[in-house]
């Protein structure tokens, strides 16, 4: 009687486990999640050993750029506006990229060192990153130290560069979450 319970509940659990799997992952799917990670390298098969992978994720980066996840509007006079107001340069070097963030009290230096893949080391300029925002003006020293540490928990980590396309960079701060950067025109 035992046995035959727990083949009845082996046999239940297969039938119900093969109409939950999905369909494995297409080699259209799996080249098109490859050039998303490593646009330029992966061409028709698989990324090889000794490919540039920093190099792919940062090839035509340089230029101006806007965070499109905080403006929320996708309005070309928007974002026209933005990137005439305080756009985003981005730089880059072997093995580096850098963002300049311009703002009222002066720029923002991030600066990310490539790790390895898709995934890079964030340094950020904390002064003038607590200068932009106005830390200083604070009263309350204790306050102001907790917002710092809070700041400091978010920046300064490791960073997973994706570019879905030439001109969007998605950036997945381990500690910090997503940013997504749109080209300015």
């Amino acid at each position: 009687m035992f046995r035959r319970t727990m083949v009845l509940i082996a046999l239940g659990l297969a039938a119900s486990a093969g109409t939950a799997l999905a369909e494995p992952a297409s080699p259209d799917e799996v080249m098109a999640a490859l050039r998303t990670f490593y646009p330029g390298v992966a061409g028709a098969g698989p990324v090889t050993f000794n490919a540039d992978l920093a190099g792919a994720i940062a090839a035509g980066l340089d230029g101006d750029w806007y965070r499109a996840d905080i403006l929320g509007s996708v309005d070309p006079e928007k974002v026209a506006a933005l990137c005439g107001r305080l756009p985003i340069h981005i730089s880059t070097a072997p093995n580096e990229i850098t963002l300049i963030q311009e703002s009222k009290p002066g720029p923002v230096t991030f600066r990310y060192t490539y790790v390895g893949g898709s995934l890079f080391s964030e340094w950020v300029d904390m002064p003038a990153l607590f200068a932009r925002l106005a830390f200083d003006e604070l009263p309350d020293d204790e306050k102001r130290r907790q917002m710092e540490l809070n700041v400091l928990r978010s920046n300064s980590g490791f960073v997973v560069f994706v570019r879905p396309s030439a001109n969007m960079l998605w950036m997945y701060s381990l500690t910090g979450g997503a940013r997504l950067y749109g080209r300015c025109g």
